[in-house]
């Protein structure tokens, strides 16, 4: 039995143990609970199902032995570049009668690679892998074998040829998701019928749903907009990019009619705003390029040990945040760089890195929090971070005695402190540093007017790094516009769950049952009650409520050192509910706590609302949130917007999201100023920063030539089938992805979907193809491909990429002709019409 065999059986049986448990517990408390045996699967049928599964074979074992000897390799087939030459030596092999197997990931993978053999003349064949043992007696071919190879071998021995796809095809680029990726926040993917819809051509419609249309016998789904009037346009979904949902003022937008004249004065109107604004914008690009700050060294040999004592495994979008953060900090620019994360995703880690840098180069560093109570988490998490190295880390704050204050104070001026992090008092005039080189703001926007401005002129003379779970809408636009450099962490901790959130009115069934349910688990609750003068009697009501419960009180007007108290003995689960004000916002990291009840949900913000709920759920246990209300008739328009905005971004790292849906709810007019709020209106958000980015471009003498966008007029259904992805949102996320991926992403994006939902039907397929087709032709600048009577037609024009030589050999050889319409004409075989596409795409290229 193998290591990875007991951990799984391990694995099974603490399951197995768990719900045993579970159900027997559920039956002492009267509670209904399904039986083991009929909710899971027995162990011995898992077993059997596990048994199903192939196993991996140890060539060192004795089994292999006189079938083949493994020797010093003959050199590998050289990767990465997918030239001619991998081909002839592909020939080789099999004239030297060696069976040459090419290792596939992906059906589409597996499709490429029969293509670019079979164009070659060289026949392939299936395989079920099971080669290693068979000594011979087989006529040499090339076989595709599901799987995956790093790097190609030769087993002369056996007359055998192994090669990884990328070997033959040429390595994948992987590239970082930069600024011309696709975007990180997608409000199009988030649409429901009746949301406003801006077409760039035709204006702002009403989006009535995907619907299916055959069109000349074949079937494809159309996104369904209403204009004024009653007109209907039906958009298919390949032409998507036309499309984005309206961001602003949703109240007071205005449809268009189809063919009217308001969209082109509009956007007209717009252009001129925005030409403007651009020009205001470089003068503040200009302003931060030109600023001179200090390099640090980022590749001191103490900070790869400060890393690796991190005790987790980093996900991929921290290391990136990280990887930003050091370029930004070696930089002569200073640093001004948003890390937008939810609660619990790194953020903090991030901040150490950055900080331990500052100060293995000499520099010192503030760390700005909003309350005392984050002070005092921030300073347990430094000093423990920063213990094996010769940094000092101090805090300024109330919870400090005045004498320690002032000495922190000196030390910090002398030198003699590396970091200090603290409240507002760290940004007033009687702080003073020898040499501070990085200010790190977390949840800046908890802080005043005052401190913000304090803060924004600070930016031009060192490196700041803010932190937040929820960035307010003005500091979004700023990092959306590229005046902030924006780093986002989307990816959860292992193991993490997403939050339940409920809304419900204030009722003592349903708080009583909320917070039953989690000391029945073992676990602690938060109650927030955010009016401090009837705080004391809430107490007693949850008290009486909940006999079980041990109820303990925090609020900020409370004297230090009895809050301090208090704190201490939720820590330490003296008392397990806490019922408290907003205090506990940010800084309460008590894992056992994964329930919160909040009264009068719609007194909170958007961004406070998030940070609350972000209290609970930081384990492995699932967290729940209840959201508690006076009756609707009390409550605001803008609050029953916001509640809906929490409710529906539940889900782990919606941080980012929930700050766009606040820009929707308080209108853009708040974020960019009066001057340009009618023309957002007027024309959506989204569309209003396309045209800003072509602007500042223009200026800069950086005018892209016009996209492609190509149509495709071929007989395929190709469509994604209501069974095979029921939800309406998650079609209409995978056709924007599809259509905006290259040939490598749509590889994985097809890999993704058999992991999802099965083996791709057709239309799957065939959609997968015309995604493919439709890259190719963005690329080479041709702008339409259509099938009319068995005749393939390719329109091309002056700006079209392709050689000339090889369109000449490509007609002599299918007997084609250049029409002087601008297009040619290829003869076609329908059966093979998806080979002969390809044929002719990538003959011209």
């Amino acid at each position: 039995m193998t290591p990875d065999t007991e951990e799984i059986e391990a694995l099974c049986k603490e399951i197995f143990d768990s719900y045993a448990h579970g159900y027997e517990r559920a039956r002492a408390h009267g509670r209904a609970a399904v039986e083991p045996e009929e909710a899971i699967l027995k162990r011995v049928v898992l077993g059997e199902l596990i048994g199903g599964f192939a196993r991996s074979v140890s060539t060192t074992r004795s089994c292999l032995e006189g079938a083949l000897e493994f020797r010093q390799m003959q050199p590998h087939v050289q990767a990465g570049t997918g030239s001619e030459a991998v081909f002839d030596r592909v020939v080789s092999l099999v004239h030297g009668r060696h069976d040459v197997f090419v290792f596939s990931s992906s059906e589409l993978l597996t499709e490429r690679i029969a293509y670019a053999l079979s164009n070659r003349g060289i026949p392939t064949d299936p395989s079920d892998g099971d080669f290693l043992m068979r000594q011979g007696g087989f006529t040499s071919r090339v076989r595709i074998i599901e799987g995956v190879l790093s790097s190609g071998f030769i087993l002369p021995g056996l007359g055998v040829a192994l090669l990884s796809a990328e070997e033959l095809l040429g390595a994948r680029r992987r590239r970082r998701k930069g600024p011309s990726g696709p975007p990180i926040y997608d409000p199009f993917t988030q649409l429901n019928v009746g949301d406003a819809v801006v077409h760039r051509d035709n204006g702002i419609g009403v989006f009535k749903g995907v619907v299916r249309l055959e069109v000349s016998g074949t079937s494809s789904d159309y996104v369904l907009l209403e204009y004024l009037g009653g007109d209907r346009l039906y958009v298919p979904v390949y032409r998507l990019s036309l499309l984005q949902r309206y961001v602003g003022d949703v109240d007071h937008y205005t449809v268009d009619r189809l063919g009217g004249t308001r969209w082109i004065t509009a956007r007209a109107k717009a252009g001129q705003s925005v030409a403007k604004l651009a020009g205001d914008l470089l003068e503040l690009y200009a302003t931060r390029q030109t600023a001179r700050g200090v390099s640090l060294d980022t590749s001191h040999p103490l900070i790869r040990e400060f890393e690796d004592s991190f005790p987790y495994v980093e996900t991929d979008d921290q290391l990136k945040a990280v990887e930003e953060t050091y370029a930004d900090l070696a930089s002569t620019r200073p640093m001004d760089r948003l890390v937008c994360g939810d609660v619990g995703y790194g953020k903090t880690e991030v901040a150490l890195r950055a900080a331990f840098v500052a100060a293995m180069s000499g520099r010192q560093v503030a760390v700005l929090v909003p309350t005392t109570l984050l002070a005092h988490q921030h300073l347990v998490t430094f000093r423990d971070r920063m213990e094996k190295w010769p940094v000092r880390v101090e805090a300024l704050s109330s919870m400090g005695a005045s004498s320690g204050n002032r000495e922190i104070l000196a030390d910090l001026e002398a030198g003699r402190v590396d970091i200090v992090i603290g409240t507002h008092a760290l940004i007033s005039e009687r702080t003073k540093f020898r040499d501070l080189g990085l200010l790190i703001v977390d949840e800046e926007h908890r802080f005043g007017v005052r401190h913000k401005e304090k803060i924004k002129s600070m930016r031009s003379e060192v490196d700041v790094l803010t932190l937040t779970a929820t960035p307010i809408p003005r500091t979004l636009n700023m990092a959306i516009s590229g005046l902030r450099e924006l780093s986002v962490i989307e990816t959860p901790p292992a193991e993490r769950k997403s939050i339940d959130t409920v809304i419900a009115r204030f009722d003592d069934e349903e708080i009583m049952s909320a917070i039953t349910r989690e000391l029945e688990r073992g676990g602690q609750v938060f109650f927030v009650h955010n009016t401090v003068s009837t705080i004391e009697a809430m107490a007693r009501h949850i008290q009486s409520l909940c006999g079980q419960a041990r109820v303990g009180v925090a609020h900020g007007q409370m004297p230090r050192p009895r809050l301090n108290k208090v704190m201490a003995g939720f820590l330490d689960r003296t008392t397990n509910v806490l019922v408290t004000s907003a205090i506990i916002s940010a800084g309460i990291d008590i894992p056992n706590a994964n329930t919160i009840i909040i009264n009068r949900a719609d007194k909170f913000g958007l961004a406070d609302l998030y940070q609350l709920r972000g209290r609970v759920g930081r384990s492995k246990v699932k967290g729940f949130c209840l959201l508690l209300l006076p009756e609707l008739g009390q409550i605001t328009r803008d609050a029953r917007k916001r509640l809906a905005a929490i409710k529906e971004y539940e889900s782990l790292g919606a941080g980012f999201h929930m700050a766009m849906r606040d820009m929707e709810i308080r209108g853009v007019g708040d974020i960019l100023g009066k001057a340009q709020w009618g023309h957002v209106t007027a024309i959506g958000y989204e569309l209003y920063q396309e045209m800003l980015k072509d602007a500042v471009d223009k200026l800069q003498g950086r005018e892209p030539a016009a996209e492609v966008d190509p149509e495709i007029r071929i007989s395929l259904d190709a469509f994604i089938p209501e069974d095979y992805c029921p939800d309406q949102h998650l079609r209409l996320g995978l056709y924007k992805r599809l259509f905006s991926a290259s040939a490598d992403e749509l590889m994985a994006i097809a890999d993704e979907l058999k992991d999802l939902y099965g083996p791709l039907p057709q239309p799957v397929r065939s959609l997968l193809f015309i995604s493919e087709v439709r890259d190719v032709m963005k690329k080479m600048r041709f702008r339409k491909l259509e099938m009319l009577d068995e005749v393939l037609r390719l329109h091309v024009s002056r700006d079209s990429i392709m050689d000339l030589e090889k369109m000449k050999r490509l007609l002599e050889r299918k007997k084609g002709r250049l029409r002087p319409e601008g297009f040619l004409e290829l003869p076609v075989t329908e059966s093979r019409l998806t080979d002969e596409i390809r044929e002719t795409l990538y003959a011209l290229a």
